[in-house]
């Protein structure tokens, strides 16, 4: 526009005084995540809006999987007794069609019994479920997060859950989406000093550089932890050698 008016094309730039706003894709972005302490609060919020979506929440918090792999997981994807899942496919409910995951590379996660235990429950409350819904229950389905008629939670539902409930507990601006569960499992681990290798693994990442550059807000405390604590070292190291060198006993030569 500056060049036409320079041109005599136009006499006067309509955008002038107008600011481009621009999002810089070369930048990396931040993982937003609920914070530890907000996590059983949310979880119980998230039970008594909706028990089956509280499954679903939960076993994301824990294993740090994609809500379209949550979507597929069958039953027979879970191993009671080595108390892990499977991850091979994601189900994208928008265009009611299976996929296969992400980097198309299957992994394998351990959960914790505390989960496996939950899992249980839920599988309990289904039978109850399929009893009582009888006549209405579809029970051509294996997939465990389904509701109580045995058909996929609706997307929009556990969008507004997810949103009400983060806004309630962290502020009208700082909702989160339901992807943002899978970051708090990454965030945990990192926290918990879990090899960045196991992480990457256990989340399904391409490449180690994927899941450093994601959660390089997270590695940057840690580094400033290593940092504290490696001078908490050093100076009680300090202290242990003065300690020896005055209390050592003196050689006496004959």
């Amino acid at each position: 526009m500056q060049r036409a008016v320079y041109d005599r094309l136009i006499y006067f730039n309509p955008y002038d005084g107008v600011e481009l706003q621009y999002k810089n894709l070369k930048e990396p972005q931040k993982a937003q995540y609920l914070p530890k302490d907000k996590i059983k609060p949310f979880l119980d919020l998230v039970k008594k809006r909706n028990i089956h979506q509280y499954y679903m929440f939960r076993r994301m918090i824990e294993t740090g999987i994609r809500v379209g792999e949550a979507n597929a997981l069958l039953w027979s994807d879970y191993n009671n007794k080595e108390k892990t899942l499977s991850i091979t496919k994601s189900y994208d409910q928008k265009k009611d069609q299976w996929n296969p995951i992400k980097n198309k590379e299957n992994r394998t996660i351990y959960i914790t019994y505390d989960l496996a235990k939950e899992l249980t429950k839920l599988k309990y409350l289904q039978n109850a479920n399929r009893i009582v819904n009888e006549d209405m229950y579809n029970s051509d389905n294996d997939c465990t997060f389904y509701n109580a008629f045995d058909d996929p939670l609706p997307r929009s539902t556990t969008h507004n859950t997810m949103k009400q409930i983060t806004e309630k507990l962290l502020g009208k601006d700082n909702a989160l989406s339901i992807h943002k569960l899978r970051h708090t499992h990454a965030t945990l681990l990192l926290v918990s000093d879990v090899p960045m290798k196991v992480i990457q693994e256990r989340l399904g990442h391409k490449t180690m550089a994927v899941t450093e550059q994601v959660y390089s807000h997270v590695t940057k405390q840690m580094n400033q932890k290593a940092k504290d604590d490696f001078e908490e070292f050093i100076n009680k190291t300090k202290i242990f050698l003065l300690f020896c060198t005055h209390f050592a006993p003196k050689r006496v030569y004959l």
